[in-house]
Formats: C-alpha cells, sequence, structure tokens
C-alpha cells in the first residue's frame, strides 16, 4: 500500500455521519409536509402513506367554474328545407345556434368538407376535418376491444374541439361515416354530443 498523502483523503466515518445527517433532515421535511397535508407519516420507510382517496383512476374529473357543459339549446327545424344537399347547410346552421359554436363542419369518410359554417376559414376547416378523420382512425387501434371511437374531444388553449363519428348507409365502399366537428368554448354534454349525432345520422339517412 502506498505511504503517498498527496492524493484525496477519504475520510469513512466522516462520510457515514453526514449520511446520516442527510437522511434525517430528509424524514424531517417528509414529516413536514405530510403533517401540514393531515396525511400520517411513515418513519420506518422514510415514504408518506396516502389514504387510498387519494387515487381513483377513472374517477371523473370535477370541472372547474365556468366550465359547464354545453347543451343544445334548441330542437332541430325539421322541415322541406332540409331535404338534399342543401339541407346539410341548414342542418350545419342549426346546430352552430344549439350549441353557441364558433364553428361547425362536416367531412365524409375521404375527408371531404360536406358543409361547414362559423368563424374559421375555409382552409382550416378542411384541414381540421382530415386531420380530425385520421384521429379518429388512431383512435380505433387504442384499444381495438372496446370497440370504435365514436367521439373525440380535444382541448385547446381558446376552447375545445369535439368530433362525432356519425354512422351512415354502407351501400358504397367509400361511405363509412361522417364526422362532425364542433368548435366551442366549452365542452360539449353527453347529451348535446348523442343530440347532434342522432341528428346527423337522420339527415345522412335521408329522412
Amino acid at each position: 500500500m502506498s505511504s503517498d498523502r498527496s492524493g484525496p483523503f477519504y475520510d469513512l466515518d466522516e462520510a457515514a455521519s453526514l449520511t446520516r445527517e442527510l437522511a434525517r433532515r430528509e424524514r424531517d421535511a417528509v414529516d413536514d409536509a405530510s403533517q401540514a397535508e393531515g396525511e400520517e407519516p411513515s418513519r420506518a420507510s422514510g415514504y408518506v402513506r396516502f389514504s387510498a382517496e387519494r387515487i381513483r383512476y377513472g374517477a371523473r374529473l370535477e370541472r372547474r367554474q365556468g366550465d359547464e357543459a354545453v347543451d343544445v339549446t334548441s330542437e332541430v327545424p325539421w322541415s322541406p328545407e332540409m331535404m338534399g344537399s342543401a339541407g346539410w347547410r341548414h342542418l350545419v346552421d342549426w346546430c352552430l345556434d344549439a350549441t353557441d359554436a364558433d364553428a361547425v363542419f362536416v367531412v365524409d369518410a375521404r375527408g371531404l368538407v360536406v358543409a361547414g359554417s362559423g368563424a374559421l376559414p375555409a382552409e382550416e376547416v378542411e384541414a381540421a376535418g382530415a386531420r380530425l378523420l385520421a384521429l379518429f382512425e388512431h383512435a380505433d387501434q387504442l384499444l381495438e376491444s372496446q370497440g370504435e371511437a365514436r367521439s373525440i374531444n380535444v382541448e385547446l388553449e381558446l376552447g375545445w374541439l369535439t368530433g362525432l363519428r356519425v354512422a351512415v348507409r354502407r351501400d358504397d365502399p367509400e361511405d363509412g361515416t361522417l364526422i362532425v366537428g364542433i368548435v366551442t368554448t366549452r365542452p360539449l354534454s353527453e347529451g348535446a354530443r348523442r343530440s347532434i349525432t342522432e341528428a346527423f345520422a337522420k339527415k345522412a339517412l335521408g329522412i
């Protein structure tokens, strides 16, 4: 063993003492934090024992004040004006007013815009429709055992984009579904999503 003392010198006893002191400080900090939150500390393990109420997988999130879901405020005004290709615009206008939306648009199974109304420019609607269609295709692959995705909800910086999948006749391979996109300041309620889907399905079936 070399007797050279010029290199680094390690005092193992001092290192052990420092380790014990750091561990004590960490336990004290954890205990102080847990007591401030009303939790019972576990000194034996150095961890805080949380109650089961803190972890609820799949529980509904509480909505923040002002985030109440949007409901449909009026019935669909079915009339002869709703027939034919022009009827899509009337239905889109109804959805726009009934949900106080910023924009509503419909795209077919190829991503082509069927109808649209609202504040968004046409090119942005076309891009959003195509991407929303792609999102549904990806969503179908997330949990295949649970079936197809029926709706997609995206929180944006300035509102929400809700995508609804509407089933139509499958006589033509190109015809599978329609996608309805709705841009709102607040999320749509479950009842609103159901009412809108049923309205557009009825129109798609020619009723």
